[in-house]
């Protein structure tokens, strides 16, 4: 593996057979989350209630989707 600094970039070199696509593209998922939260002003508060609503809205568009009977 190799780390470079250039040009306002850091480059990682992986081997490719060393770890899977996916697993690398999680990794990159995971700094892009972390660098928009940064910049947030959003609160845990904020961020709970947002995630109910999803979870409800979610919820009343798939239950059909689940035989509860």
């Amino acid at each position: 593996m190799k780390i470079e600094r250039k040009n306002n970039e850091i480059k990682i070199s992986i081997p490719e057979d060393l770890i899977d696509l996916n697993k690398i593209q999680d990794f990159l998922d995971y700094i892009r989350v972390r660098e928009i939260n940064s910049n947030s002003k959003a609160t845990q508060k904020d961020a709970d209630k947002l995630s109910e609503e999803i979870n409800l809205s979610w919820w009343e568009n798939n239950k059909h989707k689940f035989d509860l009977n």
